[in-house]
């Protein structure tokens, strides 16, 4: 795959050498509380998309080969694969709904072209791709994306704030020393620049494994974290505590963060579970 800037984006060209097979290649989209929900083909040959903060789609793919100095269009409809690898062109019906969240997953279906030739399919522009980090390492474990179109980004960073971008909050100062704290991000919705950047933490070690946001701009953080309050920024309850001790046997506490829209803390809380736990 080729990437190259067209019309200000991002695109993505897949190169297909001679005696390759592009029925091989396969593209997803996770699901989950903020992924997607469903994919279709549409009558014009579009993959539409939904999720829980909307829809969108992808315009059809445009294929050809380079012979004899003429560029000849190949037919390349995106085609749906089921978790059994089944798959379907048809347009306008062919639909998959997300399950027990399983990634939806695409292809193409590909028409007659010279096998001995080169295949250019050319089927994605990105909207925006970059990077959030400092000089050590981060990492990137959950994302959601509110009315707007901002996307909100949490995970991992033991890159303190000198080489790290913050910006305006919830926390500028790293305070895991050389653990992780959980970062939050806000992305500007094209993409083009932070809103926010900040950390959760205390002394020790804590992840962000998911965000949601709610209709008014509030996001909800969780993930895990080994701090106990004295460093932690613990804020209302339901605990103000790190019960870790007997009869508690817990190997972390799950924190539960409320961030408001202005970044400022509006309720933290500790939750007792794993770091896969999940929080309603």
């Amino acid at each position: 795959m080729v990437y190259e800037g067209a019309n200000g984006k991002l695109k993505g060209t897949f190169l297909v050498k001679p005696g390759a097979d592009p029925s091989k290649i396969q593209m997803a989209y996770s699901t989950g509380i903020s992924g997607a929900q469903s994919v279709s083909l549409t009558k014009e040959g579009r993959i539409a998309v939904e999720t829980p903060m909307g829809s969108f789609s992808e315009d059809a793919p445009v294929s050809y080969q380079e012979i004899a100095g003429k560029r000849v269009d190949v037919q390349t409809p995106y085609t749906l694969i089921s978790p059994k690898g089944g798959a379907t062109a048809a347009k306008g019906t062919a639909q998959r709904v997300s399950d027990a969240g399983q990634p939806l997953v695409y292809g193409f279906a590909v028409g007659a072209y010279d096998v001995n030739k080169p295949l250019v399919i050319d089927p994605v522009t990105f909207i925006y791709a970059g990077y959030i980090g400092g000089s050590s390492y981060d990492g990137g474990t959950g994302i959601a994306v509110d009315a707007a179109g901002a996307a909100y980004v949490t995970g991992y960073t033991t890159s303190s704030e000198a080489t790290f971008p913050v910006a305006v909050g919830p926390d500028l100062t790293h305070n895991g020393t050389t653990d992780a704290d959980v970062f939050v991000a806000k992305v500007n919705p094209v993409g083009t620049a932070l809103i926010d950047l900040g950390y959760i933490g205390g002394v020790g070690g804590d992840t962000g494994y998911g965000i949601a946001m709610d209709l008014t701009g509030t996001a909800y953080v969780t993930g895990d974290t080994h701090p106990s309050e004295v460093t932690f920024p613990v804020v209302g309850g339901p605990l103000r505590y790190l019960p870790c001790e007997p009869p508690f046997r817990w190997r972390h506490d799950c924190p539960l963060r409320t961030c408001h829209r202005t970044a400022a803390f509006q309720q933290e809380k500790f939750l007792l579970g794993f770091p896969s736990a999940s929080v309603k």
